[in-house]
């Protein structure tokens, strides 16, 4: 009968000791996993914010003429010396930029000290947006790597059959 009863404590304790380890399992799978990650890299993030250009007098339009419309602006105050501009037009119903077949109806005078005036070709007004003519000029600046940073557009916006011009920012 001893040993009867040593078996059964035994299975007892047994029983006890597994019951606690998975009890103590359990306990463990709440934690939250955590990874490692031996590479490391570096580099500089930085944000830019471009001004668009600054409208130096009212936009100019004669119908009688060949229909350009002309623009007089300069670079905003802080613009990078490094900065270039885009040209834009209305193409599928919203303002792009004048693609490079097009750029020969964009002609621009001036310098960065005194101001620009560019002077748009009817060839890139064969789209109206909400029935007005639209042209536009921004602010790029190309960074390392190859990335480009834009400002929002400087626009002329002229009415058919109207003399009137509107500059505005968008």
């Amino acid at each position: 009968m001893t040993r009867r009863g040593t078996r059964s404590g035994f299975v007892a304790v047994l029983a006890i000791a597994l019951l606690a380890v998975t009890l103590g399992v359990r306990e463990s799978v709440r934690t939250e996993a955590a990874w490692l990650d031996v590479e490391t890299g570096r580099g500089t993030v930085g944000t830019l914010t471009l001004a668009a250009p600054v409208s130096q007098e009212q936009c100019a339009y004669d119908s009688g003429r060949p229909s350009d419309i002309q623009m007089v602006w300069k670079y905003a105050t802080g613009t990078p010396a490094a900065a270039g501009r885009e040209y834009g037009y209305v193409s599928s119903g919203k303002v792009v930029a004048v693609p490079s077949n097009l750029t020969g109806s964009v002609t621009t005078t001036g310098s960065r000290s005194s101001g620009y005036r560019s002077t748009f070709d009817s060839d890139l007004f064969s789209e109206t947006l909400g029935g007005k003519y639209v042209v536009a000029v921004r602010t790029t600046l190309v960074i390392s790597g190859g990335s480009t940073w834009t400002s929002p557009w400087l626009t002329a916006t002229v009415t058919p059959g109207t003399e009137a011009c509107v500059m505005s920012d968008r």
